[in-house]
């Protein structure tokens, strides 16, 4: 027990024994508390007691009391109640919730009604949703021009979802208007104004009063009635439209005539002179045309239902140049796509060479003016072409033996034999072939048209005849001989006869000896005397020819 409970209950008693004392009973107070919902818990100066809502708290003596009241998901409550002597009080407490849910969904016909809630305007119009709201009373008020207002009541249950559709009334100034037409789907202009409705369809609302309606459909004549709109009253209007159908024409004439006739680019499938019918007031592209002449395009201005009279056009006729082409030499090739071309067609020329020649480029009068056989080009002037052609044939060459540097003329190719050299320029030439320990050749050669000139040479071998070095030494009591070439061979065999005449041969079995390499030769005893030595083998170069050289050397 707190000290303000403690002091309020020692008050309490003093004022009983008082009133015992003096045989007089105090006459207490009565509060009655409710709340909606019900059921919520009740703190009396700040303590919680037992009562829940609704509930009534007696002999309460006068003074100063602090009620709280508590619910799950709603805001605390807290309020004080002045307790005097024999009086009686009560206290209903609506409790708002602590996260509100509810919500609300206006929707008018028409739609784009303000929504006032109360007397305060909202910022919505219908149709409109009002989310989390907390339980309650609402009273919406809808707003329109030309429509009574109509207020909208909600009784909004804790976290409910309320769905309210409005008809509204038309006002005591303002009607409507149903109007069809024949056919249907015509656009509805009221008072010059767009509706964005086509027939049939109802305005609303449409003030009292006189109107004038406009319908316009495609293909047909605009139509325009007035009619008279009567307060809170629909009126009705049907149209039959008429068929449009132009009155304004042109005409045109061509010299020559026959020319085809074109309207704003489509073909009228007519020709010249004629007569365009039912053309709308307006300006209009119209173009003429007519083969081998310029196409020339006018513009015709129509006034409403009348004819426009663009009188008879000169044609201009189209140049017409003449394009020849030859081959030089006559016969070297073929060519297409040469003859009359009008001003600005593009020619093509194509030339393909015959047997035994090779395109080498287009010239107009001596000028080249394309190395490409296909030639294109705008036809602006009269031309006169030349495919230049080469006379070309074959020279193939061989020689004995092969591997021969070919030059052709004193140059270079870079080619050795045997070698063909396909499509060169026919004539003259001098063929040299050259190849090392040979003599070079020469050959004068004449190329053909078409054919292959064969040229085949025997080299003739210019390697120098096999000198044989040859010496003697004597090393303790022997002899030793010495020999070398003057060049690269094969040794087959030596044959040496002695002083005595006595012959003897050593077998080398074909070894390769390089020039100047010494081979020795050694012979047991010194004799002296003439020694003849003969050397049989082949040279390394050239075409490999046997040798046989005999040498003589005096041994002293």
């Amino acid at each position: 027990m707190n000290k303000k409970n403690l002091i309020f209950s020692v008050l309490l008693l003093l004022l009983f024994t008082m009133c015992i004392e003096n045989h007089v009973l105090p006459n207490f107070g009565t509060v009655t508390i409710t709340s909606n919902p019900e059921g919520a818990s009740i703190y009396k100066n700040g303590e919680l007691t037992t009562k829940k809502t609704p509930a009534t708290f007696n002999e309460l003596i006068s003074g100063s009391y602090s009620f709280t009241i508590k619910l799950n998901n709603f805001i605390d409550t807290t309020f004080t109640i002045e307790v005097n002597e024999g009086a009686e009080y009560s206290e209903n407490i609506f409790l708002k919730e602590k996260n509100p849910k509810g919500k609300i969904t206006i929707t008018s016909k028409p739609s784009g009604a303000k929504i006032f809630l109360g007397d305060k305007d909202t910022g919505k119009k219908t149709p409109a949703v009002f989310n989390n709201l907390p339980r309650g009373n609402y009273n919406f008020t809808l707003k329109l021009d030309f429509y009574e207002d109509h207020n909208v009541n909600v009784n909004l249950a804790r976290n409910e979802s309320v769905e309210r559709n409005v008809n509204l009334v038309l006002a005591g100034n303002a009607g409507s208007l149903f109007i069809t037409s024949t056919p249907q789907g015509a656009k509805i202009i009221l008072d010059g104004n767009e509706t964005g409705f086509v027939t049939p369809d109802t305005l609303i609302p449409v003030s009292a009063g006189e109107h004038h309606v406009t319908l316009s459909l495609a293909n047909y004549r605009d139509t325009t009635i007035t009619t008279n709109i009567t307060a809170r009253s629909l009126t009705q209007e049907a149209v039959v439209l008429t068929v449009y159908e132009p009155r304004g024409s042109i005409t045109v004439n061509s010299n020559p005539q026959g020319a085809k006739i074109l309207f704003n680019g489509a073909n009228t499938g007519l020709v010249t002179p004629n007569t365009i019918t039912k053309v709308e007031a307006g300006s209009y592209s119209i173009k003429l045309q007519l083969q081998d002449y310029y196409d020339t395009t006018l513009t015709a201005t129509v006034l409403e239902d009348q004819n426009t009279d663009l009188g008879t056009i000169d044609l201009i006729k189209i140049p017409v140049y003449k394009i020849t082409a030859t081959t030089n030499p006559s016969g070297a090739g073929t060519i297409s796509g040469a003859g009359e071309y009008k001003q600005g067609e593009q020619v093509s020329l194509t030339t393909n060479a015959n047997a035994g020649y090779r395109f080498v480029n287009w010239t107009d009068g001596g000028i080249v003016v394309s190395a490409n056989p296909n030639y294109s080009f705008i036809a602006t002037q009269n031309r006169s072409l030349v495919a230049n052609y080469n006379i070309i044939g074959n020279l193939s060459i061989t020689s004995d033996p092969v591997g021969a540097d070919i030059f052709l003329n004193g140059n270079a190719t870079n080619k050795k034999t045997p070698f063909t050299f396909n499509n060169i320029l026919a004539g003259q030439y001098i063929v040299t072939l050259k190849l090392k320990d040979f003599a070079d050749a020469t050959r004068t050669v004449l190329v053909n048209r078409n054919q292959t000139t064969n040229v085949s040479v025997t080299l003739i071998d210019n390697t120098p005849p096999v000198i044989v070095d040859l010496n003697y030494t004597k090393d303790n009591g022997k002899l030793v001989f010495a020999f070398s070439f003057n060049q690269d061979v094969t040794l087959d065999t030596v044959n040496f006869t002695k002083p005595d005449g006595t012959t003897l041969s050593q077998n080398y079995g074909g070894q390769t000896v390089p020039k100047g390499r010494v081979i020795e030769l050694r012979y047991p005893e010194v004799l002296t005397g003439t020694w003849s030595f003969n050397f049989v083998g082949h040279k390394v170069a050239g075409r490999k020819k046997p040798f046989n050289v005999n040498k003589n050397i005096v041994v002293n």
